[in-house]
């Protein structure tokens, strides 16, 4: 939210603000990940089944992102740090403003099984207690949920004009 002259309006990010945001998520959920793989109780570990499973029997697309997010939050919950928690919650916010442009992207039908597979593969290692495949897992998740969002904000020209210099993706890799 931006002061304006009468009351507050959303703040319009540039796509390398939100790319920043794509990166600090990616950051801060491998590390839930994998502080879920280490923390985890056997309820925490059901909780993540469930939405996990509800997801994988729903079909509709907005149920399905709000499955997603429930789980990318159980998920969090079950690292029992509430402080990556309440970060992401922080971050999921300031991007949830562009979400009727990055829909239409991350909701095609390839990409939904793709997501239903990395969560699988997710949730086998928080399951095993594999904490480093957890967090390698969430890492090339989440890249390519930030490749999507990107994508599809470029070509839908939402916020301000790219700045004239060129803009360098990061992989992270994070020891």
């Amino acid at each position: 939210m931006e002061r304006a002259t009468r009351g507050y309006v959303v703040r319009t990010r540039t796509p390398e603000e939100i790319l920043e945001i794509c990166e600090a998520r990616i950051a801060l959920e491998s590390s839930a990940a994998q502080a879920a793989a280490v923390h985890r109780t056997q309820l925490d570990l059901a909780r993540v089944v469930h939405v996990h499973e509800s997801t994988a029997a729903t079909t509709d697309p907005a149920d399905l992102r709000e499955l997603n997010h429930q789980w990318h939050v159980a998920l969090r919950e079950a690292g029992h740090n509430a402080t990556i928690a309440e970060l992401m919650g922080r971050l999921d916010a300031q991007l949830k403003v562009y979400d009727s442009h990055t829909a239409p992207a991350t909701d095609l039908p390839d990409n939904l099984g793709l997501i239903l597979e990395e969560h699988a593969g997710i949730l086998d290692a928080v399951r095993h207690r594999e904490a480093e495949a957890a967090r390698e897992r969430m890492v090339t998740h989440q890249s390519r949920t930030r490749d999507l969002r990107i994508g599809a904000l470029a070509r839908s020209g939402r916020g301000t004009p790219w700045r004239t210099r060129p803009v360098r993706v990061r992989r992270f890799v994070i020891a």
